[in-house]
């Protein structure tokens, strides 16, 4: 039995498919919002008693960073494979920042000197410097608390930038330049973006290319191209959401 709460805020492109996916699979839809004690209290009203797992926004935290730390030691195998040159910098949107957190932990634990770009696209209260150097931190304890070969010092070595300009006028919200980035990278990369997340990121390697950074960079492209196996003729169920989700259905 899972239950999914989603923000009524959240306006962003295939929310519609992600409802009827959950709705599908027998998620229970609870609208999500407020204030701290409002959304505090809205957890303790659904999960009190339930023996549950709550995994928060992007499913980054401690543990689930440490999925991005082995792909940065995926990525370092391959630049010593020489399937790659070793980039300087590595681009990639900052959500709720377990991506960009992990990578640059995995590339510190790998010895590689590259600096992530970690292009924010959600708001500052879910992704900012400090949150980002206090996730980097513990997740690096975390990891050498079940294996004392990882260095004391890895979260001082991880490189990560945190990058604001980019965000544009909120979450979901597009923009000419991420717009014009998702152009370029299909006609010209056969690469398929989205405005959200990797539109954006993108459309920071396009502006630092274009400002004169002429030293390898890479593009971490976050956006998932397999689609969800999704019955887009499903009805809304009010019975397992809030009815004001219909619109997302139209």
């Amino acid at each position: 039995e899972c239950t999914c709460f989603l923000s009524h805020q959240s306006l962003r492109p295939g929310l519609g498919t992600a409802l009827r996916f959950h709705q599908q699979h027998g998620t229970a839809i609870v609208r999500f919002g407020g204030n701290r004690c409002d959304r505090i209290a809205t957890l303790r009203k659904h999960l009190h008693g339930r023996h549950a797992w709550v995994i928060p926004l992007g499913g980054s935290s401690w543990l689930g960073a440490v999925g991005f730390v082995n792909a940065g030691l995926e990525l370092a195998a391959q630049i010593q494979a020489g399937d790659l040159p070793t980039p300087t910098r590595i681009y990639v949107a900052l959500g709720t920042m377990g991506t960009a957190v992990g990578l640059a932990l995995g590339l510190a634990l790998a010895r590689l000197d590259i600096e992530v770009q970690a292009i924010r696209v959600t708001e500052r209260q879910y992704a900012n410097e400090a949150a980002a150097a206090h996730l980097v931190d513990k997740t690096a304890k975390l990891m050498r608390h079940y294996d004392s070969s990882i260095p004391a010092d890895l979260s001082d070595r991880a490189r990560l930038v945190c990058r604001n300009e980019f965000f544009g006028d909120g979450y979901g919200r597009s923009n000419e330049a991420t717009e014009a980035a998702i152009t370029i990278a299909d006609k010209q990369l056969g690469l398929t973006l989205d405005s959200t997340y990797s539109g954006k990121a993108m459309a920071a390697v396009l502006h630092d290319l274009r400002a004169g950074y002429s030293a390898p960079v890479l593009f971490w492209n976050t956006y998932n191209s397999q689609p969800l196996d999704v019955d887009t003729n499903v009805a809304p169920d009010f019975d397992v959401m809030p009815r004001e989700f219909a619109r997302y259905f139209a």
